[in-house]
Formats: C-alpha cells, structure tokens, sequence
C-alpha cells in the first residue's frame, strides 16, 4: 500500500499518542497488538484511535488540522483570537505556537512535532515519555533508571539480587531480621558488602577469633525448617567471612555458632532462627553469592 508523506506522519504521530514507543520510525508500522493504532488514518472521514476529529481531509484551518487534532476555525489566520482561546497564531505550528494557537508546553498533550517527541499529558518520567517530552527508550533492567512502564518496581544500576532489587528489578522482600530471609538449595543469593543494603555494626565474634571484621557486612535471616547438619557456602573473595549465629530478641548476633572463609557447616535445630552474616575485612568492599544446603 503506497501512503503519502502526510499520511505516513499522521498515523505515526496516532501512534505516538496512543502508545509513545509503538512506532519507533516515521512511517513504520505500528506494534501488531495496536490494531486500534493502525486503523487510525488521519483524513479518511472515520474517527479512530486517538483521533479528536476527522473531517475527511488534511486541511488545517477548518476546525481539523492535519493530524485529526481540533482546533480554533480561526487558528492559523495569523490573527491571534484571545476570544477563541488562542494564545498564539503564527499561521502555521512553530517551535514556539502549537498547531492548536496554544503556547508549547511539554505536558499539555499537545505533541508538538517541531520541539517534542512525544507529549503524554503530565511531567512525569518513566512512562515511556519523559518530563522533558522525549521517548523513553525501553532499556535493560540495571541502567540505574525505573521504568515503571516496562514493568520495573526498582533499578539500583545493577543484576545482583539479594541486595534489596532482584536481577529482574523487582523489589525484594526483607526478613523479619536481615535484608532477605534465605532457603535451603538453589542458586542461593547475589550481595555486595558495599551496596545500600549492607550495615557497619557488627565486628567481632566469638567463634571467628584474631579476625579484624570491621568492613561492612550484610545480613540475612534464615528460619530453621529441619533439624540436622547446614552446611553455608559462600562464594568470594579472601576478605570474606560467612558467620552464622542465633537471633536475639531485637534482632542483634546472639551466640556465635560457626564461622569460616568458604562456608561453614553447624547444627540446626527445627523452627529456630539464625542470621547468615557475610562480613568483610577492614576497609574492603566485595561482591558474593551465598546460599544453604540442608539435610533432606
């Protein structure tokens, strides 16, 4: 199907008001799920999609602009009609006077071609249309940005989980003590004692004797499920620890059960509650995976 220059921007300019990012190109065609976009054609007397009007043709100054937007009759005469509610009229749309005689303002709905790459009708960001009205580009999880509108509850600029924002940037549940309760088997957990979610509080224990803990540690929570023999395995660098020890009342270490470098194993009891506490050496930071293995 041949479409003329017009045609082709109208229904790109459709496309871009009903879906922002749906039609990525001038002229290309639009998302397959987006068949109310694509029966939108500016001019062609039916009013569809996000058309507010369609008169038949592409005419502007009769009511209807060339992008099926309503606008004053006397909108583009030249003549400003303050009683018509024109702000502007400079005959044709400027950088400065939307094709509605209305002053260009990101926000108000009105995509002004010349200025803006999309106009949603608010200021916010990360709707796919951003506050200064240029398209959001969909992007990958962990570029630091929330894209509320690509399905992302959090982005902290990384695909770790286990740091309070899943490698799917989903927020991440928080134990009743520690930043994640841990279960027994899987891939375990992905940290960094140096993001947001680590503490400088704990730094010494009793079970792990002439070790300077005093770098930063994260903590999580692990509720006993069965009786028998854990085995914590920890995967990092030499100035790790994994230390396990017993919950008190207000959430602090209580009696320290085993330590060690790689993991460590200790015995748990059924329906206790035990921190997993993987801690850092004095000034040193570093990136870690850590999980449980259980008796069956």
């Amino acid at each position: 199907m041949t479409r003329s220059l017009n045609t082709i921007t109208t229904i790109f300019a459709l496309c871009m008001s009903a879906t922002l990012a749906a039609c990525a190109d001038p002229g290309a065609d639009c998302a397959p799920e987006d068949t109310e976009c694509l029966s939108a054609v500016c001019g062609d007397g039916n009013l569809a999609g996000q058309e507010q009007c369609d008169d038949g043709n592409t005419t502007n100054g009769d009511g209807c602009d060339s992008f099926c937007r309503e606008v004053p009759v006397t909108c583009g005469n030249g003549v400003v009609d303050e009683a018509a509610g024109e702000q502007c009229d400079t005959g044709t749309e400027t950088a400065t006077c939307d094709g509605n005689c209305t002053s260009v303002v990101c926000g108000d709905g009105w995509r002004n071609p010349l200025v803006e790459g999309c106009d949603d009708g608010n200021s916010a960001g990360g709707d796919g249309c951003s506050a200064q009205c240029a398209i959001e580009l969909p992007s990958a999880c962990g570029d630091g940005i929330v894209q509320t509108h690509l399905g992302e509850q959090c982005d902290d600029g990384d695909t770790d989980s286990g740091d309070g924002c899943s490698a799917t940037c989903q927020t991440e549940s928080a134990g009743t003590c520690g930043i994640r309760t841990l279960g027994c088997g899987g891939l375990g957990q992905n940290g960094n004692t140096a993001s947001p979610m680590a503490t400088d509080v704990i730094d010494t224990y009793s079970c792990l004797v002439d070790e300077n803990k005093s770098g930063a540690e994260v903590v999580y929570e692990w509720v006993a499920d069965r009786s028998g023999t854990v085995n914590v395995w920890l995967e990092g660098t030499a100035t790790l620890d994994v230390i396990v020890t017993e919950v008190l009342p207000a959430c602090g270490p209580g009696v320290c059960l085993a330590a060690g470098r790689a993991g460590t194993p200790f015995t748990a009891v059924n329906g206790a509650r035990y921190l997993i506490i993987v801690d850092s050496d004095v000034n040193t930071t570093a990136q870690f995976q850590v999980g449980l293995a259980c008796p069956p």
